[in-house]
C-alpha cells in the first residue's frame, strides 16, 4: 500500500509541476516534496524494520542439524538394535566334557529366539566363544549365511556323538582313585564326575544298562576299602548292574559322613590326621 501511495504521489508532482509557472514558488514545491519523500522513505524503512523483527520473533526456534559420521552411525546402531539381555551362557573354549551343556543352553537362550536375526545371533555366538573355539570361528565375516556355516562347523568339530560318548567314557575311567572315607572332598569329587559323565551319556541317548556291568567294578576300585564292603552289604541283589544305585550310595555315604562331621565337630580329620601320622612313622 506504501508503494501504491508513493506511485501516486510521484505522478501528482508531475501534473502540478506542468500547471506551475512561477518558477520561484515551483522550486518551493519541489522542495516540499523532497521533505516529505524523504519522510515517506524513513517511514517504509522502519515499518520494514519492524515487520522483520515481528517474523524473526514468530519463528521456532530449532536445533541446528548435527552431521554424525557414517562410521559412528554404523557402529551406534547395532547397539540400539542388539538389546543384549544378562544371559547366564557358559562360555565355551573347545573342551569336548563342556561343549553339550554350552550348545544347549545356546540354543534355548539365542538360537530359537525368532526375535533375533542371524547376525545378531552370530554376535552373540562369538561372545560365548574363547580359546581354541574362538579361534575355529574367528575367520567368518559376520553374514546371516556365515552364522549356519559357523554352528554347524562348532557342531561336526566338537559335538560328534562318537567322539563325546568316548569322552565321557575316557573321563569315567580316568576318575581319581580316593584311599581314605574321611576324605569327604575327593569323594564328592569321584561323586560328580561320575554323575555328571553319565547324565551326559543318557542325554545322548546312550543307556547306563549299555555299560553297568563294565563301569560298576572301574568306580568301585575308585572307592576305599570300606565303603566297596559297605556297599556290597547294602545293595539290591535284583539290581545288579545298575550304576545309579552305586552313585546314589556314594552320595548317601557322603552326606551321611558330613552330616557326622557337623556334630562331631572337626574329630574325623582329627583321626585322619593321627592315622596319616602313624603310617608315615610305620614306614619310616
Amino acid at each position: 500500500m506504501l508503494k501504491i501511495s508513493f506511485k501516486e504521489l510521484k505522478t501528482l508532482n508531475k501534473e502540478i509541476e506542468e500547471l506551475i509557472t512561477d518558477k520561484a514558488v515551483f522550486e518551493a514545491d519541489i522542495e516540499t516534496s523532497f521533505e516529505y519523500e524523504e519522510k515517506l522513505n524513513d517511514l517504509k524503512f522502519q515499518i520494514k524494520s519492524k515487520i522483520d523483527n515481528f517474523k524473526i520473533e514468530q519463528q521456532p526456534v530449532t536445533a541446528p542439524p548435527v552431521n554424525i559420521p557414517a562410521n559412528n552411525a554404523e557402529t551406534k546402531r547395532p547397539a540400539t538394535s542388539i538389546s543384549l539381555p544378562k544371559l547366564r551362557i557358559p562360555t565355551f573354549s573347545g573342551d569336548a566334557s563342556t561343549f553339550l551343556e554350552f550348545i544347549n543352553s545356546f540354543s534355548n537362550a539365542i538360537d530359537s529366539n525368532e526375535s533375533l536375526n542371524n547376525i545378531e545371533k552370530f554376535i552373540y555366538l562369538k561372545s560365548f566363544l574363547s580359546g581354541e573355539a574362538y579361534k575355529s570361528v574367528s575367520g567368518f565375516s559376520l553374514t546371516e549365511e556365515n552364522y549356519i556355516s559357523c554352528l554347524d562347523l562348532l557342531k561336526d568339530r566338537y559335538g560328534r556323538q562318537d567322539h563325546l560318548i568316548g569322552h565321557f567314557i575316557n573321563k569315567l575311567l580316568e576318575i581319581e582313585p580316593v584311599k581314605s572315607s574321611f576324605n569327604l572332598r575327593g569323594l564328592r569329587k569321584l561323586h560328580d564326575e561320575s554323575e555328571i559323565s553319565i547324565r551326559n551319556l543318557n542325554s545322548m541317548g546312550i543307556d547306563s544298562k549299555n555299560y553297568g556291568h563294565l563301569l560298576i567294578p572301574i568306580l568301585l576300585k575308585q572307592l576305599p576299602h570300606d565303603l566297596v564292603i559297605e556297599y556290597h552289604r547294602k545293595r539290591d541283589s535284583g539290581k545288579t548292574g545298575d550304576v545309579h544305585e552305586l552313585i546314589k550310595f556314594i552320595k548317601f555315604e557322603i552326606e551321611s559322613r558330613e552330616s557326622a562331621n557337623i556334630v562331631t565337630g572337626h574329630t574325623h580329620r582329627v583321626s585322619e590326621s593321627r592315622q596319616f601320622s602313624r603310617n608315615s612313622s610305620y614306614h619310616g
